[in-house]
């Protein structure tokens, strides 16, 4: 997804938008747009997503839906073995994201420390195998 701007007066802005849809966007449109990643996140995500603990294995691919909160701070080594899935990952606290090519492969391939607020967008391949498409700092929003 690009990164987008956010517009408040009448110029018309290219957007994507939280339906789903892309366009130009001008003054009184309420469809809520995406500016990073964190912003991509809806309002509602708390009243929709699943709540995990942080565990040496936190399955994401076998939850009710996409949308996963993760609190404590158990280092993760394994998003589980689901294959073919995706999910939305909010964190309430500070577990460590274990790299490891076969299991959780990370942006640098390099561990990651969580913090309350941040936020990333996992996907599993054919075999099960997580990579982090992208993550995103409650500090750099």
């Amino acid at each position: 997804m690009t990164a987008v701007s956010r517009s408040t007066d009448s110029t018309n802005v290219n957007s994507v938008f939280a339906d789903n849809t892309t366009g130009d966007i001008s003054a009184g449109d309420t469809r809520t747009q995406y500016t990073n990643m964190r912003d991509s996140i809806p309002l509602w995500f708390d009243d929709v997503a699943t709540t995990l603990t942080a565990a040496a294995t936190t399955s994401l691919g076998t939850t009710s839906t996409r949308f996963i909160n993760i609190t404590g701070s158990t280092a993760i080594t394994s998003f589980g073995s689901t294959s073919n899935a995706f999910a939305f990952v909010k964190f309430d606290s500070t577990p460590t994201l274990t790299h490891n090519s076969t299991l959780i492969n990370l942006p640098t391939s390099t561990n990651i420390v969580a913090a309350a607020g941040d936020a990333m967008f996992a996907v599993s391949d054919s075999v099960g195998v997580w990579k982090v498409q992208h993550y995103t700092r409650a500090t750099h929003i």
